[in-house]
């Protein structure tokens, strides 16, 4: 599922991540070989944001302030506007704006953990799903640092919310959602596993 159309109202532009060809999964790339082809991306033709309207993560003005065209809810959930000059760009923006950074531009993963409390609180329909990803995304990882950490915890953000989603009952999200059940587990189980075999890198 690293083909996710990101639907929180910001989408990292694809050139901070490397192609579908490349067949690098991102931040699930040291499993790849572990997970079948046919999971590496969604089905085709299947609006991933009609299926799954995740609530913005980032308000409107702060998606204003940075310059970032945001999804309207009858738009399909492709990227619009133009790409990022630099990779990460946008990401930190996003955070900086919203107080989610201490003074060194890193992530206040503390600030991060309150933010989306308060994210799962004010959408009660995701909340299960918000704070489930809260779990696996917002704590720092020192063994497996990222370039850009805003832009890799939007996308296990969007990622986990994903896989415990509630679809609605339209014809072509009964596909996605059997798609999702039977890869998820290749996915999700490798962050469990993660976080059990490696709970001293999990800090604040």
């Amino acid at each position: 599922l690293y083909d996710l159309q990101l639907a929180c109202g910001y989408t990292p532009h694809e050139r901070q991540f490397p192609p579908r060809e490349l067949k690098d999964l991102g931040i699930f790339h040291p499993y790849q070989e572990q997970i079948p082809k046919h999971c590496w991306n969604r089905p085709k033709n299947v609006d991933m944001y009609k299926c799954c309207p995740i609530p913005r993560l980032y308000p409107d003005e702060v998606l204003d302030s940075c310059g970032i065209e945001k999804l309207m809810e009858d738009e399909e959930s492709s990227p619009k506007g133009s790409p990022s000059k630099l990779a990460c760009k946008d990401g930190v923006c996003l955070m900086k704006k919203s107080n989610l950074l201490t003074e060194y531009d890193r992530v206040d993963y503390e600030k991060l953990r309150a933010y989306i409390d308060q994210w799962a609180a004010d959408n009660p329909g995701f909340s299960e799903a918000i704070l489930e990803a809260k779990k696996h995304c917002a704590y720092r990882d020192s063994a497996n640092p990222t370039e850009c950490d805003a832009d890799q915890i939007f996308v296990c953000l969007t990622a986990n919310i994903i896989w415990h989603c509630k679809f609605k009952d339209y014809p072509e999200c009964k596909e996605l959602q059997e798609h999702i059940e039977e890869c998820r587990s290749y996915y999700y189980q490798k962050q469990e596993d993660n976080l059990k075999s490696k709970p001293e890198t999990k800090t604040q």
